[in-house]
C-alpha cells in the first residue's frame, strides 16, 4: 500500500500520554486547524475536527501492551479515513519509543520514520546522537540510535547537523533508497529550531510520506508545513477582556512528581493568595470555601486508591463552577480528572506559555 496524501480534515496525531497529546496537538491548533484530543482511545472516533489527537496512555506499559494499544488506535484512525502525520514522544526519552514507533509503521505501512526527541526551546538537544541539556556531550547522556536498536529497531540511520543542512535532495534520495530495502528509522542531531524546520522540509521532498516522530518542537514545524499547504492561518488572539471580568480563583490539581513541579508549587504558595492541600489534609468543604473567598486552591495528589477517590470527590467543586479555571499537572492525574467529570474530549485553543496548552472540556459536568 502506498501511503496516501493527507488532506485537511483527515489528520491524526498519536501520543503516549495526555500531556504529550495536548503539547503536540496545540501546535496544530495554533497553526489554524481545529484540533480535538479524544480522551478514550478505545471509543469510536467521532470528533468533528481537522486534527484528531489520541493518547494511548501507554508510557508506563510493558512493550507488548504498548504495541497492542498503538495498533488498536491505528485501526481506529484507518476506519475513519484519518492518516497519522505525527507520533509524539517524550523529549527526555521516557516510554516505549521504538516499540510504539515500529507499531505505527507496521500497522499504517510506513517505510520511513524521521525521529528526534530534541526540543531546543526547552534546552533539549541531540548532539552526536546523544540527548543532552547543554551544548556539549559529557558521556553520560542516552545515545538515541543505541536505545532504538536495543528496543528492536532493525535499521537505524543517524544524520548529523551538517548533512541535514547541506545535502537536501541527495539526502532525501539516500533515505528513500534505505527505506526501499528495509523499514528505516532516521534520527537527527538537532541544536536549534532551524534544524527542526530542516527535518520538516526534508519530509516534503520525499516521494512517499514518512512518519514524523518527535517532541512538541518538531510538531510545531510539521503543523506549520501543513498549514502552509492547506492555507490555514492562526486565529487572531481573542481581545483582552480581563478588565471587565471579576478576578476568579484558580484550582490547581498537581499529580506530577517532577521536582520542578514541587518547586513551582512552593513558589506559588510563597507569592500568591492561596492555600495548599495534600492528600493527607484535603477537606473539600475547605477547598471550596478557599475558592469562594477568591484564593487559589492548590491540591497535590497521588494516584493511590486514596488519591483516585479524592479526584472523584473533587467533581463537586467543578459542579459548582466557582473556579475561574483549572490547571492539571501530570498526565495520569489530568486523565483521571477528565474521566471523573465525564469529559469526552478537549478542544485545544492555544498555548498560554511554551508547554502550557489551553483547552476546553467537551461533555460532562465541566463542559466548556
Amino acid at each position: 500500500m502506498t501511503v496516501r496524501q493527507v488532506t485537511a480534515g483527515q489528520v491524526a496525531v498519536l501520543a503516549d500520554d495526555l500531556t504529550g497529546a495536548c503539547d503536540a496537538g496545540v501546535q496544530f491548533a495554533q497553526a489554524g486547524f481545529s484540533t480535538v484530543v479524544q480522551l478514550d482511545p478505545s471509543a469510536r472516533l467521532r470528533a468533528k475536527a481537522e486534527v484528531l489527537v489520541v493518547s494511548t496512555n501507554s508510557r508506563g506499559d510493558s512493550p507488548r501492551r504498548a504495541k497492542s494499544k498503538v495498533k488498536v488506535a491505528c485501526q481506529g484512525f484507518t476506519k475513519t479515513g484519518r492518516q497519522i502525520v505525527f507520533k509524539k514522544i517524550d523529549s527526555t526519552l521516557k516510554g516505549n519509543i521504538c516499540y510504539e514507533t515500529q507499531a505505527v509503521m507496521e500497522r499504517c505501512e510506513f517505510r520511513l520514520a524521521l525521529l528526534t526527541p530534541a526540543f531546543p526551546a526547552l534546552g533539549r538537544k541531540l548532539i552526536n546522537g546523544c540527548l543532552c541539556a547543554g551544548d556539549t556531550v559529557s558521556g553520560g547522556e542516552p545515545h538515541l540510535p543505541t536505545l532504538l536498536r536495543e528496543q528492536g529497531a532493525r535499521n537505524v540511520v543517524h544524520v548529523d547537523r551538517s548533512r541535514l543542512q547541506k545535502e537536501g535532495e541527495s539526502l532525501s534520495t539516500y533515505l528513500q533508497e534505505c527505506s526501499q530495502r528495509e523499514m528505516t528509522i532516521v534520527t537527527f542531531d538537532v541544536e536549534t529550531g532551524a534544524d527542526l524546520a530542516c527535518i520538516a522540509k526534508l519530509a516534503e521532498r520525499l516521494p512517499r510520506t514518512p512518519l514524523m516522530v518527535g517532541s512538541a518542537g518538531l510538531a510545531t514545524e510539521v503543523a506549520a508545513r501543513l498549514a502552509a499547504k492547506y492555507q490555514k492561518h492562526p486565529k487572531p488572539a481573542a481581545p483582552d477582556r480581563t478588565a471587565d471580568v471579576p478576578p476568579a480563583a484558580v484550582l490547581l490539581i498537581m499529580g506530577s512528581t517532577n521536582p520542578v513541579t514541587k518547586d513551582q508549587v512552593e513558589y506559588l504558595i510563597a507569592r500568591r493568595p492561596c492555600r495548599h492541600f495534600s492528600s493527607l489534609d484535603l477537606k473539600l468543604s475547605e477547598a471550596l470555601q478557599v475558592l469562594k473567598d477568591n484564593r487559589h486552591a492548590v491540591i497535590t495528589l497521588d494516584l493511590t486508591s486514596t488519591g483516585r477517590q479524592q479526584i472523584k470527590e473533587l467533581a463537586t467543586i467543578f459542579g459548582q463552577r466557582v473556579a475561574g479555571g483549572v490547571i492539571l499537572s501530570g498526565g495520569d492525574t489530568a486523565l483521571q480528572v477528565c474521566r471523573t467529570l465525564g469529559a469526552k474530549s478537549i478542544r485545544l485553543e492555544r498555548e498560554i506559555l511554551r508547554g502550557i496548552p489551553l483547552g476546553r472540556l467537551e461533555a460532562g459536568k465541566a463542559d466548556g
